[in-house]
């Protein structure tokens, strides 16, 4: 299995990246560098990809021996959109080749209730091409909830075809504030991270954030050494986490079904298993609320979901097989 992650590059040496047959491609969008050369100055992109895919020698990752491709799109002051297009059209001509099950995005820019202010825009129908092809591109979903006056998500999770994913703790990690000028002042599994964007389905169903995931002061790889460790927070840290359980979920799906589960059947799976969680009734912090309930990801429940999905579709894929209809 293989994750294409766009982002700030990989710093290939590091010990939870090894052995090297596991870096498969990729390509640098980033000034006059070689193209050949996805070297991570930043760190972002790095601890991204341990979130996702760490090996297990310092940092355990979600799919800790899936193959990478990384996209390098940005340094330090951020991807351009153009960047992030060519990262995109990049994925959808090596897909086949690479056997790329799934695209993590973690950026975003904005916020937004509804995608149809991008009219025409040169990115949206790259992650339909994706998700048509079974492909889900994971996106966070922003870090401006606290500086907006209402819902929202950022561009490009704002898009109905990508796979959004906001951030809560997983842990009690005590009193933070944050550059935005947000503040938990007590912090505990499943509260929801005071700056993450989050869009409800009872505001505009087809954008809503579609899952939440652990993404404060989560520890992974650095770039300061080949066994460095960093600690980051925001909802680029909770995006590899959804990236790397629907990585398992399509591997438990080919092992058990022999079939490559369809983003929608994914998708409705991490719902399906998913704990729900109401904003502010335990928070602890400085921001706003919505007082709605949203899904909060159960790794276990989700191949559970899955399952039971596809042991039902599986029987109609057998009977349509022997002539019924």
């Amino acid at each position: 299995m293989t994750a294409a992650i766009i982002d700030t590059g990989l710093k290939r040496d590091h010990v939870d990246f090894l052995p090297s047959s596991r870096y498969v491609g990729g390509r640098n969008f980033v000034g006059a560098k070689p193209e050949e050369d996805v070297s991570d100055f930043h760190g972002h992109g790095t601890h991204v990809a341990g979130v996702l895919a760490a090996g297990g020698t310092i940092h355990h990752g979600i799919a800790p021996k899936a193959r990478l491709v990384i996209l390098k799109i940005g340094n330090y002051n951020g991807p351009s959109r153009a960047a992030l297009r060519d990262a995109l059209q990049w994925v959808v001509r090596k897909r086949r080749k690479l056997n790329i099950s799934v695209v993590n995005v973690s950026c975003a820019d904005g916020s937004y209730v509804d995608d149809t202010s991008f009219t025409p825009n040169d990115i949206q129908p790259l992650i339909a091409k994706l998700r048509s092809k079974g492909v889900p591109v994971v996106i966070s979903s922003g870090n401006a909830f606290f500086q907006q006056p209402c819902e929202g998500m950022g561009h490009p999770a704002i898009f109905r075809e990508s796979t959004s994913v906001g951030a809560v703790y997983a842990a009690d990690v005590g009193c933070h504030e944050y550059l935005d000028g947000s503040k938990a002042f007590s912090t505990g599994p499943g509260r929801f991270l005071p700056m993450s964007q989050r869009l409800h389905q009872t505001t505009h169903r087809a954008t809503k954030t579609d899952i939440f995931a652990p993404g404060a002061h989560t520890i992974s790889c650095g770039i300061a050494s080949p066994t460095d460790s960093t600690t980051m927070t925001g909802t680029s840290q909770a995006a590899p986490v959804i990236a790397g359980i629907l990585l398992l979920m399509q591997e438990y799906a080919i092992r058990n079904f022999e079939y490559r589960a369809t983003v929608d059947e994914l998708e409705a799976s991490l719902v399906a298993g998913a704990d729900l969680r109401y904003d502010g009734d335990d928070e602890d912090d400085n921001g706003r609320h919505t007082k709605k309930e949203y899904p909060i990801v159960n790794a276990v429940g989700a191949i559970e979901a899955l399952d039971r999905i596809l042991s039902a579709s599986f029987v109609v894929r057998c009977l349509r097989k022997l002539g019924f209809r």
